[in-house]
């Protein structure tokens, strides 16, 4: 009689940070492949400059600037380059643990030199699949930061009202820059949740067709299962919104 193998026992993501201090910088989520890019978007009302590179020290140089620079950070699980440029800006290492652990709930937390927000991505990526990406960012005094598991993202509108000398987000300070990025990631809520609406009505019309979708119990199936993402990545936010009213740090200044 043949003796049974053991059974192996898959380690989770999350296993990995289980008995590590606390502020060890352990990436929980599935990219681990990427590697890290940095994207930096350095400009005043007159000059812009973009640069892009995989050498972390490259962002150092924007920090006490009289410049605007957004340093956006693509690849999180290379954890000691993320760890570099945290302890170089001053970041917490617990705001570093967030800043890599994909599972973290939307959150906003303040400093005395910098606002730190966590929030969730959503969109249709180039296949046209319904992707949630973990998205971090930093404010700071002339800059903003933001730490996104891959390349791909919702920016690019943003990206060409930077390169416009003419535009209200090039004539500002990086405050409204937070803004702006904030502002690109809620508005695509509203892009998904009418996709979604269409592919109710699809499905809705597919019930009621005679020659109905053999895979329709699994697209609807599919359907609940996106819909309760967007639902556990918006519901946090009143929260983070609430408190963006009501801070009162220097670093966000009244519209004039």
């Amino acid at each position: 009689m043949k003796r049974k193998q053991p059974v192996k026992i898959k380690k989770t993501k999350l296993a990995k940070s289980f008995g590590k201090a606390p502020g060890t910088v352990v990436y929980i989520g599935e990219k681990e492949h990427l590697s890290t890019k940095i994207e930096i978007h350095d400009y005043t009302k007159d000059s812009y400059n973009i640069t892009e590179t995989d050498n972390i020290e490259d962002a150092f140089v924007f920090k006490g600037n009289d410049h605007t620079s957004w340093i956006n950070i693509n690849g999180l699980s290379h954890t000691k380059e993320i760890t570099r440029i945290g302890e170089f800006y001053g970041l917490h290492p617990l705001l570093l643990e967030d800043i890599v652990n994909t599972n973290q709930r939307a959150k906003i937390e303040e400093y005395e030199t910098h606002i730190f927000l966590v929030l969730k991505m959503m969109y249709f990526n180039k296949k046209q699949e319904f992707t949630v990406e973990h998205i971090s960012i930093v404010l700071g005094k002339g800059y903003v930061i933001t730490f996104q598991e891959s390349e791909e993202d919702i920016f690019d509108p943003l990206r060409s009202r930077i390169s416009n000398s003419k535009s209200r987000i090039r004539n500002s300070s990086s405050d409204y820059l937070g803004y702006s990025l904030l502002d690109a990631v809620f508005d695509n809520y509203f892009v998904v949740i009418e996709h979604l609406g269409d592919k109710v009505e699809l499905l809705e019309d597919e019930l009621f067709n005679e020659k109905t979708n053999s895979n329709i119990t699994q697209d609807i199936q599919s359907l609940k299962r996106e819909i309760l993402r967007v639902r556990r990545s918006v519901l946090p936010l009143r929260e983070v919104i609430g408190r963006i009213i009501k801070s009162e740090t220097d670093l966000i200044q009244e519209k004039k």
